[in-house]
């Protein structure tokens, strides 16, 4: 995994908060900035694929809304949410490596998958089982 050093300005308060985030994950402030950053782009990437499907077939309802909410918020109480530390962050770093990829998003998935036997749902797989196979590790895969 290639490493890009930059150099950036936080405000005051939001440099504190999060290098005392990244010392509660046993991170570094590089590593969690790196991980709140590709949570960030999952988000815009879903918001981008949202606002693309809305202007092919319109603004979604506040009904379709309600409805999506409540769906996923039964989803999610199944789901158990791991902080990206830095081990998992390494492992999924080693994962993105062996498999030629830069999701660490998914890496992080895979690993975490790997560790306990889990089965992965997802609406697009590939870059899932890439990393899967690359770890040459157990992990279920149900694509959406």
């Amino acid at each position: 995994m290639t490493v890009r050093k930059l150099s950036i300005g936080l405000q005051e308060e939001v440099a504190a908060a999060a290098s005392h985030a990244a010392d509660l994950q046993g991170m570094s402030l590089s590593a969690w900035l790196n991980a709140a950053a590709a949570r960030a782009l999952v988000l815009e990437e879903g918001l981008a694929a949202v606002r693309a499907w809305e202007a092919k077939h319109g603004a979604l309802s506040h009904h379709e809304l309600i409805w999506a909410d409540t769906v996923l918020d039964g989803l999610l109480s199944g789901c158990r949410i791991e902080p990206l530390n830095e081990a998992r962050a390494r492992s999924a770093g080693v994962a993105c490596g062996a498999a030629g990829s830069s999701d660490v998003a998914d890496a992080s998935v895979v690993v975490g998958a790997a560790s306990r036997g889990d089965l992965v749902l997802s609406s697009g797989g590939r870059d899932l089982a890439r990393l899967r196979d690359a770890l040459d590790v157990e992990v279920r895969l149900q694509i959406l």
